[in-house]
């Protein structure tokens, strides 16, 4: 048997340079295989990911939205950058009244963490709103491959970014944007823009920031210091004011309720509405003329009342109220009457601003007085009371009010 020299030999160094180059072309071929799957398996688990917030996040979100309403401690439903459960500034706070009492609190975080940023959904409820906000709260992650741009939220129309107007917020999105730039979005209605119905609770409605409210007097006496002293004088259509220098003198006085009903044809609102600023003031009284023979002295005096209590059923001239507060509002009767006098002074703007501030002087009215001596028996000056046959003439306020 002979045997070949060849195969004694071996490989040839060609043959060994050949077989290296398809062996290394078969590695890259494997190579690229391999990156490929990988990079495929990363971006499908990314885009997983994703999916999974995305649904997550509409999911939690519409439900929560779903329940937003009026609550206890709070008239606010849908509310952004404001704390949330745990006391940390939320993304979107959604505030709804419990199962059978009580308040419960759903509100976004946007939280970095170091694997990056995540959207937390916390839960918590109380007895009301504030108790909601200090209890515990449970949390669960709606999404956690968030970028680091800050979660947006819209509502009804509204610019997602400040200043808010959430007062009338019935439609809510949530939007975000994902590590790999995907953008998520999640939406919700409030309960009473799906369904209205009779029981849907409506919001009271609100007084313009700016009005005028006219007010009839609620309380018109006079006070004789003379003979008469102890002796009232109500449901009468006349008042009066006298001066004898140190003889008898008359007293009229008269009273708002800020609290009543406003008169004026067109007072834009039923009362005088608290929370706003007294602008200005006036007071309009219905001079009727003088009783007696002849024409007294004329010149007069308003001055809000000082500290004490009177009624138009017992005032007298023996307990009249003597005190006055603030400054006085100066004015000469007309000659001619029956005609109305208005005083439109700082100090009857004063006095009412101060009435209707809480803490502020106790409304006792306003006291018409004579500031000069001079008059003789007879010779009275007479003003409408409240009671007065011609309403054009009963003492009436008129109060402007601004924000």
């Amino acid at each position: 048997m002979s045997f070949s020299k060849r195969s004694e030999s071996g490989l040839s160094l060609i043959e060994v340079v050949v077989a290296m180059m398809i062996s290394g072309v078969i590695m890259a071929v494997l190579v690229n295989v391999l990156v490929g799957s990988t990079r495929s398996a990363r971006d499908t688990s990314n885009s997983i990911q994703s999916s999974t917030s995305a649904f997550r996040a509409s999911t939690y979100f519409a439900n929560d939205v779903a329940t937003a309403g009026v609550a206890p401690g709070s008239t606010q439903p849908v509310s952004r950058a404001v704390n949330g459960c745990g006391g940390t500034t939320a993304v979107v706070r959604i505030v709804g009244p419990g199962q059978s009492s009580g308040t419960i609190v759903r509100s976004y975080h946007q939280i970095s963490t170091a694997e990056g940023s995540i959207l937390e959904r916390r839960v918590c409820s109380g007895t009301d709103l504030n108790a909601a906000l200090g209890a515990t709260h449970t949390d669960i992650v709606v999404a956690k491959d968030l970028n680091s741009s800050p979660v947006q939220i819209s509502c009804s129309g509204d610019s997602p970014t400040p200043p808010f107007d959430d007062s009338g917020c019935t439609s809510v999105e949530l939007t975000a944007t994902t590590t790999t730039t995907r953008v998520l979005t999640a939406k919700g209605r409030t309960r009473s823009a799906q369904s209205p119905t009779a029981t849907t609770a409506v919001a009271p409605p609100t007084a313009p920031a700016t009005g005028t409210c006219t007010l009839l007097a609620s309380d018109t006496a006079y006070a004789d210091t003379g003979s008469g002293s102890n002796s009232t004088h109500a449901n009468q259509t006349q008042m009066q004011t006298y001066n004898q220098g140190g003889g008898p003198k008359n007293y009229s006085y008269l009273r708002f309720d800020l609290t009543g009903p406003c008169t004026g044809a067109g007072d834009p609102w039923p009362t005088l509405p608290g929370g706003r600023t007294i602008v200005t003031a006036s007071l309009s009284i219905g001079y009727l003329g003088t009783a007696g023979c002849c024409i007294s002295y004329k010149e007069h005096s308003v001055t809000a009342v000082g500290p004490g209590t009177w009624s138009e059923a017992t005032l007298t001239g023996n307990n009249r109220i003597t005190g006055t507060l603030g400054s006085a509002v100066d004015f000469d009767a007309p000659g001619s009457n029956p005609t109305n006098v208005n005083l439109t002074g700082g100090a009857i703007t004063t006095a009412v601003q101060q009435w209707y501030t809480p803490g502020g002087w106790k409304n006792n009215g306003f006291v018409l007085a004579r500031r000069t001596v001079g008059d003789t028996t007879g010779k009275t000056r007479q003003w409408a009371t409240r009671l007065y046959g011609n309403a054009t003439y009963r003492p009436r306020l008129v109060v402007t009010w601004g924000p």
